[in-house]
């Protein structure tokens, strides 16, 4: 079998990002940074190069974008109050068709390795996906990623950070 093709008992993420925590107890702006930190040093360990109908690195991004899009937007504000950033998005559901594949080409299952301990799957997917969208976006000003400055006022890096709330169960 090639790694990224999903086996049919494999339809949530919590069988993908294995034995995670069910609640992030705590964390503090390091833990944050860090993760982000780690997460876009897998963005830029994939090929850069740009070709007719290829960029992997968009292909990244887009992936982890999607996969914490399509686990919060099934939230129901009704009676229940269910779904949202729950980490339980369904594989098999038409719509999330190809998360499994991406999120394992790239190795986002094994980045979580690192982290079941002390983030929620619900969690992690926030902030990889937050990690992402920082690090392709231009600040205020129109500068683009700087590793030593990526947290500094006026860059949307810092606002996703500065605006996290943890503590989402999976």
């Amino acid at each position: 079998m090639v790694r990224n093709e999903r086996p049919s008992d494999v339809i949530y993420p919590s069988q993908v990002y294995l034995n995670g925590i069910k609640k992030t107890q705590t964390m503090n702006i390091n833990t944050y940074e860090e993760l982000v930190d780690e997460t876009i040093k897998l963005y830029e360990a994939i090929d850069s190069h740009i070709g007719d109908n290829t960029n992997e690195r968009a292909s990244f991004v887009g992936c982890l974008v999607r996969q914490a899009g399509h686990d919060f937007m099934d939230y129901r504000p009704d009676d229940s109050n269910v779904g949202g950033s729950d980490g339980c998005s369904h594989y098999d559901d038409p719509d999330n068709m190809g998360l499994y594949e991406c999120v394992t080409k790239f190795g986002i299952d094994k980045l979580y390795e690192n982290w079941n301990t002390r983030v929620s799957i619900a969690d992690f997917l926030v902030i990889i996906a937050e990690a992402v969208m920082g690090r392709v976006a231009t600040d205020n000003y129109g500068t683009t990623y700087n590793k030593n400055t990526h947290f500094r006022d006026g860059t949307y890096a810092k606002t996703l950070r500065d605006s996290f709330k943890y503590g989402r169960k999976t």
